[in-house]
Parts: structure tokens; sequence; C-alpha cells
């Protein structure tokens, strides 16, 4: 398997919209108020906090100084945004794992 068909395997590409939607999902959490506890979303929403805030970066830069608009649209930006960046860590890791893997089985 070469790295553009490992990169968009069906399994990793899974595992990193998982991770993106639930970051995304559970950051709305904390805004939704008491429906949901606050700390069990915080804790989730940690995962997706590099999109959050690169996603923060690109809206200011799309809207001016400001920053922008609802948590919506930052969530809009924010999830595919840790899709890709997810999808890149998961492919690095099984290309490690296939570096270490390959080296105790000569």
């Amino acid at each position: 398997m070469n790295g553009l068909n490992a990169l968009f395997s069906i399994k990793i590409s899974l595992i990193a919209a998982f991770i993106s939607v639930t970051g995304s999902a559970a950051y709305l959490c904390m805004v939704t108020g008491p429906l949901s506890s606050y700390s069990f979303c915080r804790q989730i929403a940690l995962i997706g906090e590099p999109g959050i805030l690169l996603a923060a970066v690109v809206l200011i830069v799309v809207h001016g100084a400001h920053g922008g608009g609802p948590s919506g649209e930052l969530l809009l930006v924010a999830t595919p945004i840790n899709f890709f960046m997810y999808l890149v860590i998961c492919w690095a890791v099984t290309k490690i794992a296939r570096v270490f893997t390959s080296r105790q089985n000569p």
C-alpha cells in the first residue's frame, strides 16, 4: 500500500472523522449551558482545540480584526481543519508503526 492509499484508507478516515466531529460537538456542548456537564464536555473538547484555534485565525483573516461570526461558523471551519490534521496524524502513526514492526520482523 503506497502512502496516498494509506492516507485515504477507510479506517484512518473514519478515525479522523470521529475525532474531529467529537471535538467540535464537545466544544458546542460547552456553549449550550446547563443542558450538559461543562467539565465533561471541556475535557473532550480539548481534542478539537487546535482546529478551533486555526479556525479562529481563518475567520479573523476573512472577517477582519473583530474575528467574525458565531460559534456555529467557527465550528463549521474547525471541523474540516481537525479532520485533515487528525488524518495526517493517523497516517504518521501508521508509518511509524510500520517502521518499528519491519525492524522486528527481518
